[in-house]
C-alpha cells in the first residue's frame, strides 16, 4: 500500500506487477505516479503489468508513468530512470 499525507493513493500486488488505485481522484493520479516512481527508483526491476485489471500503458496512470521515466517493454511498464528536461526537449 502507497499513502501520500495519509491517504492511500495505491495498492501494489506483491512482486509489483498489479496495481490498484485506491482513489478515484484524478487529481491524485501525479501523486501516484510519483510515489509509484521513487519505488522505481529503489527497485529498479519494478515492472507493472496491471493498473485496475488494464494493461498499464493503456491505463490514464501509463502516461504520467511514461513521463517520469517508465518504458512500454514485454512485462508492461518498467522503469528506466527519470527523464531530464533537456532530453525532452527538440533539437
Amino acid at each position: 500500500m502507497i499513502l501520500r499525507g495519509g491517504t492511500p493513493l495505491v495498492f501494489l500486488e506483491r512482486g509489483g506487477r498489479r496495481a490498484v488505485l485506491l482513489t478515484r481522484d484524478a487529481d491524485l493520479h501525479p501523486a501516484a505516479a510519483e510515489a509509484l516512481t521513487e519505488l522505481g527508483e529503489r527497485n529498479p526491476r519494478l515492472a507493472l503489468e496491471a493498473v485496475d485489471g488494464r494493461p498499464a500503458e493503456d491505463h490514464p496512470l501509463g502516461a504520467l508513468l511514461l513521463e517520469k521515466g517508465f518504458a512500454p517493454g514485454l512485462r508492461g511498464l518498467s522503469y528506466r530512470g527519470r527523464r531530464s528536461p533537456e532530453a525532452a526537449r527538440p533539437v
